[in-house]
């Protein structure tokens, strides 16, 4: 399959579809660089994408027509944006605090985190992690911050 979606034809894209840590994804074999890049722009070898494989972790490799692989396998709604990666879809400074609201996937867990500088050694968390429902999710930084500036992040994990 690698084979056919790298001839110089390149009349098919190869994607694939599968499960990591419990979470379903998808990669696209990219032919510039003869690598899979993941729905979180990963670039992953083809050897470690294979050795990914186990019970659990099955994966499902499939030739599709050339230009529809992208669709397939990492960006289904073809917004520009990789399934899955997380986006801030809005932040707001309250008098109660600071709303982040941001994507989520279904099965991902997302935890807030924030430093005052950027020369902070440690990541703060804000104790509430929220579940992903495959829509827009929220966090409250409450109280609010006193110093001028917050960093944050937001974690993912399975």
């Amino acid at each position: 399959m690698i084979k056919m979606a790298a001839t110089p034809s390149n009349r098919v894209d190869l994607v694939v579809k599968g499960v990591l840590k419990g979470i379903a994804r998808g990669w696209l074999f990219d032919t510039n660089i003869m690598e899979f890049r993941s729905d979180q722009n990963e670039l992953v070898p083809t050897n470690a994408l294979i050795a990914l494989a186990a019970v659990g972790s099955e994966q499902t490799y499939t030739l599709v027509p050339s230009g529809a692989g992208r669709r397939m396998s990492i960006d289904r709604d073809l917004d520009g944006r990789l399934d899955g990666q997380v986006f801030v879809q809005s932040f707001n400074v309250l008098t109660n605090g600071t709303t982040i609201n941001c994507s989520s996937v279904v099965g991902m867990s997302y935890q807030l985190e924030y430093k005052n500088t950027l020369a902070d050694s440690n990541w703060n968390i804000i104790p509430i992690a929220v579940a992903g429902t495959g829509n827009t999710i929220s966090f409250l930084d409450n109280p609010a911050a006193t110093n001028a500036g917050r960093f944050y992040r937001i974690v993912t994990s399975p």
